[in-house]
Parts: C-alpha cells; structure tokens; sequence
C-alpha cells in the first residue's frame, strides 16, 4: 500500500518538480527523478498525478499561486 504525502511533503514534491522543468524543460524532466529527488517513490508521486502532463500543471498553478500573494 502506497503511503499518504503529508501537505508539507506535497509542497516538496512540487518545489521539486518546478525546479526540475525550469532546468530541463518537460520533455526532458524524468518524473523518476523527480520522484528520487523528492525522496519518494515514483508509484507515490503517480497516486497524487495521473501523468507528466497533470504534474506540470500543478507545478504550473503553485507558481501562480505563489505570484498572486505579491
């Protein structure tokens, strides 16, 4: 059974993955990677994002998010 993120963890993941597309782009972010950076199984990261794509977007939203607080 895979283990539920803590919210804490899923902002991690996140912060992981914006960092990994702004460095490689989405054709070359791995979601291996980015699941091995986040110190977590890639099973784990595709139980909270169907695909690459799903998990651009969320990094995508975090960052507007993020601009719409200034």
């Amino acid at each position: 059974m895979l283990k539920k993120l803590t919210e804490e963890k899923l902002n991690e993941v996140l912060e992981t993955g914006i960092r990994e597309f702004a460095e490689r782009g989405l054709q070359q972010t791995s979601m291996n990677a980015v699941a091995t950076q986040a110190g977590i199984s890639v099973g784990v990261l595709y139980k909270y994002y169907e695909n690459k794509d799903t998990f651009f977007l969320a990094c995508v939203r975090r960052c507007t998010e993020e601009l719409e607080q200034f």
